[in-house]
């Protein structure tokens, strides 16, 4: 996210510090997701969804993921990857510019967990800030897994894939891939990477190839950990 400008500024209460950022009046990419970008299910499109987000969609996505790797190379991890987190800003052409934020969650990129007291830290981290349809099945519990080991238990950059291999989910079916609307969030689903594609609608039969193309890519990125 670009910085237009920084102050601080010195008063009675204390310092207090400026930031000048630019206004995404298109929201974050969660009301789209909501909507449901992708008519793969219904055959239609959400009217109040405009045409250019759906043509945008791969651009979104890959700029979010070339975010990532930015953040993974500096030697961070986000941590709380999800749709709420991207913002869309129009850009002067007409184009659609998304900016990954809120920064608060991020950790280091690599976590080596060496005992059980680490593995709970860290899954207490993750449980505080992290948002749960999109955290990674080694950040949950049960801590069956012995870390008392020389190697340890190794927490990475792998946690943001996951993340977004759901971020990419939600935007195609309007749902992240392991709660639904009568049962909600499973752990033990996300735990054994348990979840379902849902299958193209006879009249969608014209978005094949692409569906295909976003289906490799989440099976890709949610591919449980061997701890």
């Amino acid at each position: 996210l670009p910085c237009y400008g920084s102050s601080i500024v010195n008063s009675p209460r204390g310092s207090e510090a400026y930031i000048v950022l630019p206004l995404c009046e298109m929201g974050t990419l969660q009301q789209y997701v909501i909507l449901g970008c992708y008519p793969y299910r219904s055959g239609l499109i959400h009217p109040s969804v405009p045409p250019e987000v759906q043509a945008a969609a791969p651009g979104i996505l890959l700029k979010v993921a070339l975010a990532l790797e930015a953040l993974h190379s500096a030697g961070f991890r986000h941590a709380d990857l999800k749709a709420d987190n991207v913002l869309l800003h129009r850009r002067p052409d007409g184009g659609i510019a998304p900016y990954l934020t809120d920064f608060g969650s991020v950790t280091s990129v690599v976590q080596v967990l060496r005992s059980k007291r680490d593995r709970q830290e860290a899954q207490d981290y993750a449980a505080s800030f992290s948002t749960a349809s999109y955290r990674a099945p080694e950040l949950w519990e049960p801590m069956d897994q012995q870390c008392d080991t020389e190697v340890g238990l190794v927490v990475d950059g792998r946690c943001d894939v996951w993340a977004f291999g759901c971020l990419v989910y939600a935007l195609i079916f309007a749902s992240t891939p392991f709660e639904s609307a009568t049962q909600g969030l499973s752990s033990l689903a996300v735990q054994s990477g348990s979840y379902t594609l849902p299958e193209l609608d006879a009249g969608s039969t014209g978005y094949h190839k692409e569906y295909s193309r976003y289906c490799q890519i989440i099976r890709c990125c949610l591919t449980v950990q061997v701890l």
